[in-house]
């Protein structure tokens, strides 16, 4: 058996040499940023020359070499294989490391791109010489490989990068990470890693293996069945941005509030029922998406979060508007839509430029209206809204307008001063008649009034007071 491995890759080794290597040709810039090249591609930086023959020295051993195991030096062989650029040398050193079993390029499929294996190749000689690391692309993408696990090894690659790296292992069949996965030789890798993304994997647990990066600044494990985030969390000092939607999480660690960096917070489709109070910490905190949860009230904590500029509790189970984001005064987007709230008692918010109350039980507005001079878009549609109120043109920049679906049976005279809105929807309402200030809409591109209670004449009548606008009757 040996025997004839040994044959294998001989009779391979010869059919390379019959024909020399070419030199390796120039990448273009956009394909070096999207493909991650071997670090011993610059053959100018290894003591080899592109004219020598290949040796086949390396293939004399009982085992696989004994070279290849901590992936320490690479033989002249590979190097200048890899180093070539060239598709079939790729092919060539890839079926070498299948034939001999390397512990890395085992776990790699056969039907893998020919990216994916440079990037493996690379994984199986990641200590070459210091003078190339600096050449190395640092956003490693092994993302579709239908992966079960890493090799231990992989700490090896990490560790040699000057650089802070991406780390894309999306739509794998994962279920841990490695022990080792941020150590090597047991050293750890202290800055190698900022950002690492485990989306669409089968993690049940957070990993641990990730709370000894301190260096993390970003962490995507959307799309998995995690059932819990662990409170070692906080030891996480450097996030910024924490993705994990699309889990199980029923709660949040109450040291979620010791992360003082973090500035995103997106934790959509999940089973929260509750916020920790801590979570007022994240002085840093801009976006926070929790929609698609179980959430009935937020916490106070949450005033201290001054930086917060989006908010997102699409579909939860809140029934009232939560007090605690009128103390939120550079909020910039509220997204309340698909809850219970019959009241809206908003108020200080004057930077905020986009209101989504859609789906509600809303009966009544209780909006300080002059205390939005910014807003640009409101959605108020799917409610039982029985009329705007008669203030509604303080809203001197708004541009769309979506009542629809409500049950309003007339319009104030003051939407005329909306003089920059360009879309409104009425339609599916009780109306007969809209006011003749609405002829001062000149920027009005879009009125849609179906559904409603219009007489011909009425209709007829609308059209002339806007005959530069599209209307839907």
């Amino acid at each position: 058996m040996l025997k004839s491995l040994k044959a294998f890759i001989h009779k391979l080794t010869r059919s390379s040499v019959s024909q020399p290597l070419q030199k390796q040709q120039q990448v273009p810039q956009e394909t070096q940023e999207q493909v991650v090249h071997s670090p011993i591609e610059q053959t100018k930086e290894t003591s080899i020359e592109a004219s020598l023959p290949i040796t086949r020295s390396w293939v004399t051993y009982n085992d696989y070499p004994e070279d290849l195991e901590g992936g320490l030096e690479m033989t002249q062989n590979l190097i200048r294989l890899i180093a070539s650029n060239d598709d079939a040398n790729i092919e060539l050193a890839f079926q070498m490391l299948k034939g001999l079993k390397h512990p890395v390029v085992k776990h790699m499929p056969v039907n893998a791109s020919i990216e994916k294996k440079k990037l493996w190749l690379k994984l199986a000689y990641d200590q070459i010489t210091i003078q190339t690391y600096d050449r190395w692309n640092t956003n490693f993408d092994l993302s579709h490989c239908y992966l079960t696990k890493l090799p231990p090894t992989i700490g090896s690659l990490l560790s040699t990068s000057r650089y802070s790296t991406s780390l894309n292992l999306n739509h794998n069949l994962l279920e841990d990470l490695p022990f080792e996965f941020f150590y090597y030789k047991d050293k750890h890798v202290a800055n190698a890693v900022q950002s690492i993304s485990l989306a669409y994997n089968r993690f049940r647990y957070f990993p641990e293996a990730l709370l000894k990066q301190e260096g993390l600044r970003k962490i995507d494990i959307n799309h998995n069945q995690i059932t819990t985030l662990p409170r070692r969390l906080e030891d996480l000092r450097q996030l910024e941005s924490l993705y994990a939607g699309f889990n199980q999480l029923t709660q949040l660690p109450d040291t979620i509030g010791n992360i003082k960096h973090l500035s995103v917070l997106f934790l959509p489709h999940n089973y929260l029922q509750t916020l920790p109070d801590s979570i007022g910490g994240l002085e840093h905190l801009r976006l926070v998406n929790l929609s698609h949860n179980y959430l009935q009230k937020l916490p106070f904590g949450l005033t201290k979060s001054k930086s917060l500029r989006i908010l997102n509790l699409y579909i939860n189970q809140l029934t009232q508007w939560p007090d605690t984001l009128n103390e939120i005064q550079l909020l910039r987007e509220i997204n309340l839509s698909f809850n219970q709230i019959k009241k809206a008692n908003l108020r200080k918010l004057s930077q905020l430029k986009r209101l989504f109350l859609v789906n509600n039980q809303l009966e009544e507005l209780y909006i300080d209206l002059n205390s939005l001079p910014k807003l640009t878009k409101l959605h108020l549609h799917n409610n039982q809204l029985k009329q705007l109120p008669e203030n509604i043109g303080v809203l001197k920049r708004l541009k769309e307008l979506r009542v629809y679906n409500n049950q309003l049976e007339s319009i104030p005279d003051s939407i005329g001063n909306l003089e920059y809105i360009h879309y409104l929807s009425l339609n599916k309402n009780r109306l007969t008649t809209l006011p003749d200030s609405i002829q001062n809409l000149k920027r009005l591109k879009q009125l849609d009034l179906q559904d409603n209670l219009f007489s011909e004449q009425e209709i007829n009548r609308i059209k002339r007071l806007l005959p530069h606008t599209l209307i839907h009757f």
